[in-house]
């Protein structure tokens, strides 16, 4: 078999098995890592005004975890994800006046950036639902773990990949995925969708994955040409919250910074 042909059926094997992927659950964080130097209390960010946000909380955060912020299995930036002053800087950007437990609460919120065009996606492929909040939020998830399998897959195309058998998914999205197909919500949209109308629906939030993940990666480069790569993470970590939380989830193992340097230069990509 040459390696073209490889390529193809492990490319083909991606498409089967994403169609059957709709979960909706996350792993549960390391312990966050709790920084001596911290110089600041969560009280003061909470009393920073809206508009200063942003700022305030990236000069926080650079002060607490010094650099490098890129380290092995990105150690630093799982502490980071999982700190008091960000998970106060995410409640107050995505639900003021409830506190964030840990990072992945953030996908149980509606994402405000996507809302109108996973409504437009509800809207056109699922006629029998009443759209709510909690629908948003489902089709949010499927979309974001479809973005962590095409990154994957496309890392497992690398030479040093190719022949192993990584798995397409992290455990813990691949494990959550029962729970969330079972879900009321999920079960609600495939009653009125079958043949031609679930294909449709699949493509549809497929389509769009792809999109956000040309997006990510082109906000994660250019916020590391601007900045480098400590500030430029900790930017992001702050502007996109979505983007570092799909980052954080589909560079594990065996996937780690090595791989996720390669994603940013395509030049690595082939070495």
């Amino acid at each position: 078999m040459t390696h073209k042909n490889r390529i193809r059926k492990l490319y083909a094997a991606l498409l089967l098995f994403s169609a059957s992927i709709l979960f909706g659950c996350t792993e549960k964080p390391n312990s966050p890592l709790t920084h001596p130097e911290a110089t600041e209390s969560v009280s003061t960010l909470n009393a920073v005004p809206i508009a200063n946000l942003r700022e305030k909380t990236f000069s926080m955060l650079q002060e607490e975890f010094s650099p490098p912020i890129l380290d092995e299995d990105f150690k630093t930036l799982r502490a980071l994800a999982n700190s008091d002053t960000y998970l106060v800087f995410l409640s107050r950007v995505f639900k003021p006046g409830q506190p964030f437990e840990n990072f992945n609460e953030l996908l149980d919120t509606t994402p405000p950036k996507s809302k109108d065009p996973l409504h437009s996606i509800l809207k056109q492929h699922l006629k029998h639902i009443v759209i709510d909040d909690t629908d948003i939020i489902a089709l949010h998830k499927v979309i974001i773990f479809q973005q962590t399998l095409d990154i994957r897959g496309k890392l497992s195309l690398f030479p040093d990949h190719i022949f192993a058998r990584t798995p397409l998914l992290p455990s813990h999205i691949q494990e959550a995925r029962d729970k969330t197909y079972e879900s009321e919500t999920v079960q609600e949209w495939f009653r009125g969708l079958k043949g031609q109308k679930a294909h449709d629906f699949f493509e549809a939030y497929v389509g769009f994955a792809k999109e956000a993940n040309d997006l990510a990666y082109q906000k994660t480069q250019e916020l590391f040409n601007q900045h480098g790569p400590n500030d430029g993470l900790i930017r992001l970590s702050i502007q996109e919250p979505i983007i570092f939380w799909i980052i954080l989830n589909t560079f594990i193992e065996p996937f780690g910074t090595v791989d996720f340097l390669r994603w940013i230069d395509p030049e690595k990509q082939k070495n």
